[in-house]
């Protein structure tokens, strides 16, 4: 089951979900691998037009640059960060990194929404 997080900036609800594929077309697009992302918070515009493209698929990536620069014009006190922030969260929930990955960052950014996944001991008989 993928991992989504919640996403309104834009005045419509929505959710920000990456898959594998996604996470390796945005390392091709930013040539920077995902963990380097990850470590290093990484969140220009560059990163938040390549990434909003491939988490809300709903909407032609020309769109997005007009609902960037809406929801930053509009009020005093935004910045870039507030878009980017949770689109690295949603690497971080991606399976990429893993699943501790995924529990680490949904129990620290998301604990609403997180729920524990018990370990399975596997014998071998």
């Amino acid at each position: 089951m993928k991992e989504k997080i919640p996403f309104d900036l834009f005045g419509t609800p929505e959710e920000l979900c990456f898959d594998i594929g996604d996470t390796a077309t945005l390392e091709k697009m930013l040539r920077m691998p995902i963990q380097q992302i990850w470590a290093t918070q990484y969140a220009g515009y560059d990163f938040v037009f390549a990434a909003l493209p491939l988490c809300l698929k709903k909407l032609n990536p020309h769109l997005y640059r007009d609902k960037v620069r809406k929801y930053m014009t509009e009020d005093y006190g935004r910045t870039i960060d507030d878009i980017a922030i949770p689109l690295i969260h949603a690497i971080g929930i991606s399976g990429a990194l893993g699943k501790e990955g995924v529990d680490r960052a949904m129990e620290k950014y998301y604990p609403e929404l997180f729920k524990p996944t018990e370990d399975v001991e596997v014998k071998n008989e």
